[in-house]
């Protein structure tokens, strides 16, 4: 699964709130790995530079490619 922004710019932070640091201003059509487990109400969890970041699911939204779609149904049958 990838996270895509859908807005102008947003802030890719350390915490899934606004008062932690900002590590990226992602711009429309950005993509991230998603981390659905970590996520939260509000944020998405995401990869970026090898570390668990958070975007706000107002500005982004998730997608499922094909390839993507097939590793996630072999963990599925895996548990």
């Amino acid at each position: 699964m990838n996270v895509n922004i859908t807005a102008g710019s947003v802030n890719i932070r350390t915490q899934p709130n606004t008062d932690c640091e900002i590590l990226l201003e992602a711009t429309k059509g950005m993509n991230f790995l998603a981390y659905p487990e970590l996520s939260t109400d509000e944020f998405y969890a995401v990869e970026y530079k090898g570390q668990t970041a958070y975007v706000t699911k107002k500005y982004s939204e998730v997608s499922l490619s094909l390839k993507n779609f097939y590793k996630v149904f072999l963990q599925l049958q895996s548990l």
